[in-house]
């Protein structure tokens, strides 16, 4: 199971990956760390005009947020929600395909930061080291929740 939550708005997406239907490919050992989701005959965006949830997941996209989380794995991660609308590789997209013979559907990719609190510490000091305050802040916000 896939979910997709921000516990400060309380929303949250499950996404049964054992459904034939639905593919998931997770690429953390590729840089950017990504999750690749395909969804046949769903389509999110659509979709969205009736859900808050994922219309809310939807509207973070291009924001600077930590909020977003993953868990997918028994990991969490997050959701970097800024990196969108590149086009590099691993960066955050919806897109959906109607009118085709082949991939009619669902195509999510996001980028992803896991939530180890050990990296999570790593980064913590050297964003002290270079006087990074708010990227500290953020930091320590990130280690909290990796904590819970």
């Amino acid at each position: 199971m896939i979910r997709i939550f921000n516990n400060q708005i309380k929303t949250e997406i499950l996404i049964d990956d054992t459904l034939s239907w639905i593919i998931v490919t997770p690429k953390m050992h590729l840089e950017p760390p990504h999750i690749q989701i395909e969804i046949s005959v769903f389509f999110m965006l659509s979709h969205a005009n009736e859900c808050d949830d994922c219309k809310s997941f939807i509207n973070a996209f291009g924001k600077d947020s930590i909020d977003w989380f993953i868990e997918y794995g028994s990991k969490k991660y997050q959701i970097i929600t800024n990196d969108i609308g590149k086009g590099d590789y691993g960066s955050n997209k919806i897109q959906q395909t109607r009118f085709s013979e082949f991939n009619t559907g669902t195509l999510i990719v996001l980028s992803l930061l896991e939530l180890d609190v050990n990296k999570l510490n790593e980064l913590l000091e050297e964003a002290e080291n270079n006087e990074e305050y708010e990227t500290c802040s953020r930091y320590r916000d990130l280690i909290s929740e990796a904590k819970k």
